[in-house]
């Protein structure tokens, strides 16, 4: 299960907006600080995996859902630096990185009219590929998981050029670049299923020394009909349920290292707000700290699709 990558998030005015899905509920400690001993895989024990899910019957209003089909797309082959328009599905080939320098290929895209865009990079010969975008005047945004599944939701300006960049240090291979209109088929959700955005703002104390902090936009897939939420990695169950909020207390024993979690989220069910807390905790038996607490706080959540 990977780990929040700092780096690849920028707070500031952009317009773009960037949702990376490292980690499925912001469990951002590995990737904050490194704290005592080593803690092998950082896989969560779902706790409710053996019973029935709790779910919430929500409705939500008209219009919150989104677009349900995918608009008609062109399928082309692409090379570096070609020029792609919306509502293209295009096929490139990826280089390997060398050493600590990762490959690039570029495209881009110049929109005709102000509009919000959805771009979803997937491959199934480059283990990890990333994407990035940016416009020419600072406003860069990136979405890094560490597989190759990338999905950038994001506002576009009219007569603005864009430039689309796929990188990886690791294997290359071909990969598919989908530049669409927003909708739920290309994000191939359920029916009950609801694509939501958020930021996250996580700070990390070690035994009460400030030891990282974060800000990063991203997403998660909630499906409160069936009680989980989740990311390209992972999904976890409802552990419990109250009105239309919903909490999940995860526990993770790895010998030397014993990490709590629980996170609490609220929806509003007319404006599809969403909005909640986090926290971590990390106990080492050994290494330089005895505990890490994680703080996480989601703003800004909006089911968009």
């Amino acid at each position: 299960m990977p780990v929040i990558r700092i780096s690849g998030v920028k707070e500031g005015s952009s317009t773009l907006r960037s949702f990376t899905a490292p980690l499925l509920l912001g469990l951002a400690m590995s990737g904050l600080v490194s704290c005592g001993g080593s803690s092998g895989s950082s896989d969560f024990v779902d706790l409710g995996s053996s019973v029935e899910p709790l779910t919430i019957d929500i409705t939500f209003a008209p219009g919150l859902r989104g677009p349900e089909s995918e608009p008609s797309v062109s399928d082309l082959s692409v090379t570096d630096n070609d020029t792609i328009v919306i509502n293209s599905r295009v096929t490139g080939s990826a280089l390997p990185g060398v050493a600590d320098t990762a490959s690039e290929f570029e495209l881009t895209y110049t929109p005709l009219v102000d509009r919000e865009v959805l771009i979803v990079l997937s491959s199934t010969e480059a283990p990890n590929l990333d994407l990035e975008v940016s416009d020419g005047f600072l406003n860069s945004e990136q979405s890094e998981n560490s597989n190759s599944y990338e999905v950038l939701l994001m506002d576009v300006d009219a007569g603005r050029t864009y430039t689309l960049t796929v990188s990886t240090l690791a294997e290359g291979g071909q990969f598919t670049l989908l530049l669409t209109e927003p909708n739920r088929a290309s994000l191939g959700l359920t029916d009950t299923e609801y694509f939501v955005t958020h930021e996250r703002r996580g700070s990390t104390l070690c035994d009460s020394s400030p030891e990282g902090a974060y800000v990063q936009a991203t997403y998660w897939i909630i499906n409160w009909a069936e009680g989980y939420i989740s990311d390209p990695d992972e999904t976890l169950n409802f552990t419990s349920v109250d009105g239309n909020a919903f909490s999940i207390e995860q526990t993770l024993d790895l010998g030397s290292v014993t990490e709590d979690f629980a996170l609490n989220l609220d929806t509003n069910s007319t404006t599809g707000a969403v909005s909640g807390n986090a926290t971590q905790t990390r106990t080492f038996s050994s290494g330089e700290f005895s505990q890490c607490v994680t703080e996480i706080d989601f703003r800004d959540g909006q089911v968009k699709l």
